[in-house]
């Protein structure tokens, strides 16, 4: 009779118990009524508080300021667009005139190497060649002088002091002022520009 009053006294309230929460037992013997909670089976859970939610987003936080800030700076600095100063831009103006009188020339060589019958016709297409070949380099080094791209600069100096003698020859010794003066003014002309002072400085900042 004990043992099953005991069981009847056993009162388990689990009317409004959670899973996380505790389970009192109530027991009634012979030393009187005590009370035990039942931590074995049902943990408390304490749930995460604004601190802990707090620390939780911070980390996706800083990612996200990281990868903004990542956006908005550009990989490279910007540099000022460069403008290639008055003189530059007449030595390529110059140079580009020469290339077009070079290819004028191939052209003409051309034509009178296929209409009169001669017999180096090899010779003279050599000579058309390199012609055309000059008036692809000229018309390429005007292009990186308008560019300011410095090594465009000893290519076209070494034409134009080639291109002095060819002209004061023509114009002096060969009696043809109307082709040798021309030639002999825009290789010193060129050469005139490219060594002044604004010309250099605009080259020499990119090497």
């Amino acid at each position: 009779m004990t043992s099953i009053r005991r069981l009847l006294d056993l009162e388990l309230d689990v009317g409004g118990k959670g899973v996380h929460q505790e389970i009192a037992l109530a027991h009634r013997g012979g030393g009187g009524t005590w009370v035990r909670h039942d931590q074995d089976s049902h943990r408390l859970t304490v749930p995460p508080g604004p601190a802990a939610e707090a620390d939780a987003r911070r980390p996706r936080a800083v990612w996200r300021g990281a990868l903004a800030y990542a956006a908005q700076v550009p990989d490279t600095a910007a540099e000022p667009a460069a403008t290639p100063p008055s003189g530059l831009r007449a030595a390529a103006a110059l140079v580009l005139l020469e290339a077009a009188a070079l290819a004028i020339t191939a052209a003409a060589l051309l034509v009178l190497a296929l209409v009169h019958t001669t017999t180096r016709l090899w010779a003279a297409m050599a000579i058309v060649g390199f012609a055309l070949l000059g008036a692809a380099v000229l018309a390429l080094c005007a292009r990186g002088l308008a560019q300011l791209r410095p090594s465009a600069r000893s290519p076209v100096i070494l034409v134009q002091l080639l291109a002095v003698p060819v002209g004061y020859s023509l114009a002096v010794q060969a009696g043809r002022a109307l082709v040798g003066v021309p030639i002999l003014l825009l290789a010193v002309a060129v050469l005139v520009l490219l060594m002044l002072p604004s010309s250099r400085q605009a080259l020499d900042r990119f090497l």
